[in-house]
């Protein structure tokens, strides 16, 4: 049923469950037409709760199993961390931060993330073939890598998504470190492998496409404060027009990428796709939230680097850390290591096993 449709439809009944006529309706039909129209939009579940007081008090009632039923996308669910009981919502500005399994916003943040996960696997900043030296190096065709490397993506967001997860509910970088560190030390070889790299992969297209946009920035067009939106405030008023060219660009953006990695480790897969969507409709809040954190990462950066502030590890520094100590690698080897555990993961995959992930 459309949305616009079913509003006009209820709008000031003071009785759902009650025709004009007097019958009766079954709340089960309530229900499944409330089930129907939030599978199409999680969002209008505000609306639906404004619809009447026993629409309101059904919903309410019966919160637990209407998302449950959301349960036929499963085969996607799974892969975004659903079965965990607490988890970190992506909706930025809400008051609480935390979200409880199967609750309406909960069910709202599960298709967030399945959007995600779907955008992330076309967007250039997860490709793999023929970007990092002619890796993956699979003698297979076309098709078959494409599925394979999705096949591995697809997995290795899921690591991100737990690993953002995993400090639900704790507010101080302290705490929130310790809890990650624990979940990473936590990993089997093979799940440090995917972690790793793949955000290695996103760091290393982070560094392509923001290049890119340097090297097709047209002076007289754009001003510096769109080509820079990264740079902390006190840059901006530094850099002249004719400073451009010699911003020193490598080095800017080997630490904006290092802090873009670490900001996709602390709040998941969503963090990459708020930059990267950028001010678009319904994303310049989001754009604007990871603008600053990226912003604020690399002032700390520039502190710490001035002696100013002492500073953590960087997640991706930890996984790489636990990588060596459970393989009995060195750290120059580490990232051949794991390359070749992914090769030999995306090999052994067979699609008939799992042919829906997403």
């Amino acid at each position: 049923m459309d949305a616009e449709l079913s509003h006009a439809v209820f709008i000031g009944r003071p009785n759902l469950l009650r025709s004009n006529g007097g019958l009766e309706l079954m709340p089960e039909i309530c229900l499944r037409v409330a089930e129907i129209l939030i599978d199409s939009d999680p969002k209008i579940i505000g609306r639906l709760f404004l619809i009447s007081k026993s629409y309101n008090t059904l919903l309410i009632s019966y919160e637990k199993s209407v998302t449950k039923s959301f349960s036929r996308h499963e085969s996607q669910l799974k892969y975004v961390n659903s079965s965990k009981i607490m988890i970190l919502s992506s909706q930025i500005g809400l008051k609480s931060t935390v979200l409880k399994r199967q609750t309406y916003p909960w069910l709202s943040e599960m298709r967030c993330r399945i959007a995600t996960v779907k955008f992330l696997l076309e967007n250039e900043i997860t490709e793999m073939v023929n970007t990092i030296d002619g890796w993956p190096s699979l003698n297979l065709s076309k098709n078959e890598l494409h599925l394979r490397s999705k096949w591995f993506k697809t997995n290795a967001l899921f690591l991100l998504f737990r690993l953002a997860d995993c400090a639900a509910g704790f507010h101080t970088t302290e705490a929130i470190r310790n809890q990650q560190s624990k979940f990473l030390h936590s990993l089997s070889i093979r799940e440090l492998a995917f972690l790793g790299v793949m955000v290695e992969i996103i760091g290393h297209n982070f560094f392509i496409i923001t290049k890119k946009s340097i090297l097709e920035y047209d002076v007289f067009k754009e001003p510096v404060r769109d080509l820079l939106p990264l740079q902390p405030t006190s840059h901006f008023n530094s850099i002249s027009e004719e400073q451009i060219n010699h911003l020193n660009g490598d080095d800017w953006i080997r630490e904006t990428m290092c802090v873009f990695e670490d900001l996709i480790q602390r709040y998941g897969p969503f963090f990459a796709l708020a930059y990267l969507e950028g001010p678009k409709g319904n994303f310049k809040q989001p754009y604007q939230w990871a603008c600053n954190k990226i912003k604020e990462g690399l002032e700390n950066l520039n502190s710490f680097e001035l002696g100013y502030t002492m500073s953590y590890a960087s997640l991706q520094s930890v996984v790489w850390r636990v990588f060596t100590q459970k393989y009995g690698c060195s750290g120059k080897e580490s990232w051949i290591i794991a390359k070749g555990l992914v090769e030999n993961e995306m090999m052994a995959y067979r699609s008939d096993e799992n042919s829906h992930f997403f």
